[in-house]
């Protein structure tokens, strides 16, 4: 059987690439009607919106309906949304396959992030995936039920065990050393190289497709540096202008910053690419018509919610930090620890290295499956019954010794030869038998302590354990390994150690070995009779493994021989020395080799090979030992939970289909934390029903029909406001988890995204200001958003001209209002008070005005009256008069609306100056009472009116007084210098200071 060469595999690929057309009818999944719901969703109508409670299917499998592919081209063309490629006709010579197909691309990297994406060749859209962290194989399984691809790219040099999921063909060879292709595979494979994946390449292919580059104004965006940067001056760097403007557009589609997705985007380009240069010629225009990509959008992973890398460190859900400790940087380790975040606050409860890893799962990808959300919710609530507690106690004190076993049985598969040398862990390591036995009996223990725990039976997980915590064989499994291992002097000889009465042949050789030293006594006594008695004390008799048997002598100083070498027709043969002994071998030590051998490597090869069937025993049970260690992970995972549950004095959520969010007397996790006591607010919100009228009647019964979808909050600043916004996402993303909810009580409607404008994560890597930042984010929220997900926004439009900004914030939410029965769920803060004003934000029953309450002292009590005409004026008056003491903040929410910030008291709060906020309390005062700022700004302070006045007052006398001009003797000097010293005496006394002659 001949290896198959480079050439070979990419001809087997490119078979295998177009396989596909030979089974039209796999490929018939991707017909008009399947589309018609994707092409919907890609207006921008309100009434084009998606209704489905949550997305169970990428919008290309939305519906089960099958059409032939004549009827699908013809109809695709009248569908909303469809842009059909230039030059189509009827007659055209473009296969109908082509439009069936639907390409995806996937990689995996260390530590299981996983990155995808997908072209829809009907709908000529590029789907990217947000890089999912802690993934691995089973996201990889479950994107390809998801997307139901076509073809897979992926590249050369991905995990055995992904590809083991994607490419099941490779592993079945015919007799001809040739892969077998079993029937009903709906997919090809198409290996790439690594280089298809790389990032900068993707992202610049992506930044040259241009979309959507002809609608709008056309603006340049520069840089410092581009114009220098480009070789014809005269063109003020267009090319790399126009670059930067198409990728501040592209960042409003997807995330840039997800390196894998990107790369796999890049991978399906150059899949497009190679397939256009083998259809047409080079020059044919066609070839732009053929797979032409008209949007690029993101899309998740169906079962999960939505939750990217900005929502994630904004509400400090995961948050790393470097560790302070220098032992835990390196490759083996990250180099960090986690620090204050939600994560952070239910970790240090687990305690297996697999509930950790879980546990973090949950909080990076939390589910929208709300069966599986119950499960969980169910065993916590069963786990922190009070009558509970000492057995839930009793199963994490197991749980602490429970080790992973997937690493643990690695260690086992790669061998034995730690048995070879005492002290060198080159294999299997003297733990991993203890380990596994250790394991074994903690298992069985959190069995029996789970069956006696009250409604135990009712739980998901309970049926797991008991089901696979299989008594007998884990028995049979610890007697087996105890009966082989002796554990006492495993710890002492620093090796695996078979025990004595395991093996009869490994027992006399040990006896053999045991009695050595009584051997090498005797010979080295019998040797010594032999020579002369002054060499005596000099001369022993040693064994050393796989050397043999020895005859040392001490050594001459300063020479490589010893004092003794044998006699002179008899000499021994050296072997080696050391610093102060020769080491020699002649005919009796020969003999003795012959005789017993090396009696220490044969007990180490006899160990290997019984130890080595005591291996291939554990092996037996290998899937059977991971999936108790899996559940294990999953039950100190809920274990955690749990634990969090009582310290924290969380509350169970009550998950359901309708669309509201319903939180009484809700609390920030992390925030309560850090402060003496914290004041809980209450949230209700409802989002829109969809198409389906049903719906609306079951929000009425839920919910009063007056409940807003957008909560518009107005505050003074540090008065919460954000802490508030961050809450309520918080809590709707712990319900997802399967955790309980810091709250009262609370009820959720299964949301598919949290979609967040809090933060603005800024780099030196990233050519943004950070109002582009914002903008970017604000931008991918809206388009991501349904009327299934959770909108935050946290002060929008602040980082530019307050006009500006205000005029942004208020058409962002005039837009959301317009969307109707699409509308997501919002809630929102501003400092744009303007927008109250005019009709800027106009009145809307899904509208609510909020405000976080303070507290004013009562010399200033009228601040709280209302006025009857300019209200903001009068308030901002009475604010710019106010001191930190005459302000309270109630961090309460109730109905309203404030009409000022109080900035400048929070400034004096913060150490600001004292003169700096008078003077920033007067602008504030002239602005509101109509008056020109420039002006303001360009007048004068009193200090410097003193110092005109003095300058004015000098120059007035130096006019007023004569200078009397008088003729010095032009042949000396004496004159002028008396002049020199008269003019300076002068002027020291117009000037009113002593003028020093130098």
């Amino acid at each position: 059987m001949m290896p198959a060469n480079s050439s070979q595999t990419s001809s087997r690929s490119t078979q295998r690439r177009y396989r596909g057309r030979q089974a039209k009818g796999r490929g018939q999944h991707s017909s008009d009607s399947t589309h018609r719901h994707h092409a919907l969703q890609s207006s921008s109508s309100p009434a084009n919106r998606s209704s489905q409670v949550i997305e169970k299917s990428p919008p290309h499998l939305a519906s089960s309906q099958q059409a032939t592919p004549a009827s699908s081209a013809t109809s695709a063309a009248f569908l909303p949304g469809y842009i059909p490629p230039r030059g189509l006709r009827d007659d055209q010579d473009l296969d109908d396959d082509s439009l069936q197909e639907i390409v995806m691309a996937i990689n995996v990297k260390e530590r299981g992030s996983v990155g995808c994406a997908y072209y829809v060749a009907r709908d000529e859209k590029l789907y990217c995936m947000e890089d999912v962290k802690q993934g691995g194989p089973e996201i990889v399984d479950a994107l390809k039920s998801f997307v139901s691809p076509t073809s897979i790219i992926v590249p050369f040099n991905l995990d055995e065990s992904v590809l083991d999921l994607i490419d099941i063909q490779r592993n079945n060879v015919d007799g001809d050393g040739n892969h077998s292709e079993p029937p009903g595979l709906p997919y090809t494979v198409d290996f790439r190289v690594s280089g298809d994946f790389k990032y900068e390449a993707a992202r610049d292919k992506l930044v040259n497709l241009r979309i959507g580059h002809r609608h709008g104004p056309r603006v340049t965006l520069m840089v410092p540096g581009d114009i220098a940067a480009t070789d014809e001056p005269d063109d003020f760097g267009e090319e790399t202008a126009n670059r930067v403007n198409n990728l501040l557009s592209l960042g409003c589609s997807v995330n840039v910053e997800s390196h894998l997705s990107i790369g796999c985007a890049g991978a399906i380009l150059n899949h497009i690419d190679r397939r256009r240069n083998a259809a047409f010629v080079p020059g044919d225009t066609a070839a732009f018509s053929f797979f032409r990509i008209s949007s690029v959008a993101m899309f998740s992973l169906g079962g999960f919610m939505f939750v990217n890398s900005d929502t994630l460190a904004s509400l400090q859900v995961i948050q790393s930090e470097a560790h302070p400790s220098a032992q835990n940087h390196g490759m083996a380790n990250s180099g960090s620890k986690e620090g204050l975040s939600v994560y952070g606050l239910f970790h240090h409860f687990a305690r297996t290295t697999q509930g950790r890893a879980i546990l973090r799962q949950y909080f990076l990808r939390p589910s929208v499956n709300i069966d599986v959300i119950n499960h969980r919710l169910d065993a916590i609530s069963t786990f922190i019954r009070p009558d509970n507690q000492p057995l839930m106690d009793r199963m994490v004190s197991h749980l602490k010794a429970v080790k992973n076993m997937h690493t643990v049985l690695l260690q086992v598969r790669k061998g034995n030869s730690t048995n070879i040398m005492p002290g060198r862990s080159t294999g299997v390591h003297r733990t991993v038998w203890s380990n596994i036995r250790e394991f074994l009996y903690r298992a069985l223990e959190i069995r029996q302590a789970f069956e006696e725990i009250s409604g135990a039976h009712r739980l998901a997980i309970f049926g797991k354990v008991m089901r696979n915590f299989d008594g007998r064989t884990m028995s049979v499994i610890g007697n087996t390994i105890g009966n082989t291992i002796d554990f006492e002097l495993s710890i002492e000889q620093h090796r695996s150690v078979v025990k004595a009465g395991v093996d009869f042949e490994l027992d006399e050789i040990k006896r053999t070995y045991a009695g050595m030293d009584d051997l090498l006594s005797h010979v080295a006594t019998a040797m010594a009779r032999t020579i002369s008695p002054i060499y005596n004390a000099q001369l022993n008799v040693i064994f050393f493994p796989q050397i043999g048997f020895l005859i040392s002598v001490r050594r001459i100083p300063d020479t490589t021989r010893g004092v003794y070498a044998g006699e002179e027709d008899a000499p021994w043969d050296q072997q080696f020395y050391t610093g102060d002994y020769v080491y020699y071998k002649d005919a009796r030590t020969r003999a003795m080799d012959e005789e017993y051998g090396d009696v220490y490597g044969s007990i180490c090869d006899r160990e290997i090979e019984i130890i080595q069937r005591l291996g291939e025993q554990v092996l037996q049970h290998e899937e059977q030992l991971c999936n108790v260690s899996d559940i294990c992970g999953e039950l100190d995972c809920l274990l955690a939970l749990a634990q969090g549950a009582r310290e924290y004095n969380l509350c169970r959520p009550h998950l359901m289909d309708e669309n509201v969010l319903r939180i009484k007397a809700g609390r920030h996790i992390l925030q309560e934390r850090t402060v003496p006591t914290f004041i809980a607010n209450d949230t209700s919100l409802v989002g829109g029903a969809g198409q389906d009228a049903a719906a609306e009647d079951d929000v009425d019964n839920v919910i009063e029909p007056t409940t807003p979808s957008i909560m518009l909050i107005t505050g003074p600043n540090y008065s919460g406001k954000s802490v508030y916004l961050k809450q309520v996402a918080l809590i709707t993303l712990m319900a997802h988890i399967g955790s309980f909810v810091p709250a009262e009580s609370a009820v959720i409607g299964l949301t598919d995204k949290i979609l967040t404008r809090i933060w603005t994560r800024e780099s030196v890597s990233r050519a943004q200001s950070a109002f582009m930042i914002d903008l970017q984010q604000m931008s991918l929220g809206l388009s991501l958003a349904t009327r299934r997900s959770l909108v935050v926004i946290d002060e929008f439009g602040k980082g530019t001209d307050s006009h500006d900004g205000a005029g942004l914030a208020a058409g962002v939410f005039t837009y959301l209002l317009s969307l109707g029965s699409e509308r997501p769920r919002i809630v929102a803060a501003t400092h744009f008070h303007e927008i109250f004003h005019g009709a800027l934000l106009s009145p809307h029953p899904s509208l609510a005005f909020h405000q976080m309450r303070i507290l004013l002292s009562q010399n200033v009590a009228a601040a709280q009256r209302p006025q009857p005409t300019n209200t903001s004026s009068a308030a901002s008056s009475i604010a710019s008069s106010l001191s930190s003491e005459d302000i309270t903040y109630l961090y309460a929410l109730e109905l309203g609306r404030t009409s000022s910030s109080y900035g400048t008291i929070c400034a004096r709060m913060n150490g600001v100056p004292s003169h700096v906020v008078r003077y920033a309390d007067d602008l504030v005062s002239a602005s509101e009472r109509g008056e020109d700022l420039v002006a303001l700004c360009a007048k004068m302070g009193d200090q410097e009116k003193d110092e005109l006045r003095e300058a004015e007052d000098i120059a007035r006398r130096f006019l007023l007084d004569e200078i009397e001009s008088r003729e010095g003797d032009q042949e000396g000097d004496v004159i002028g210098a008396e002049n020199e010293e008269r003019m300076r005496a002068w002027l020291g006394t117009v000037l009113g200071e002593v003028v020093v002659v130098s």
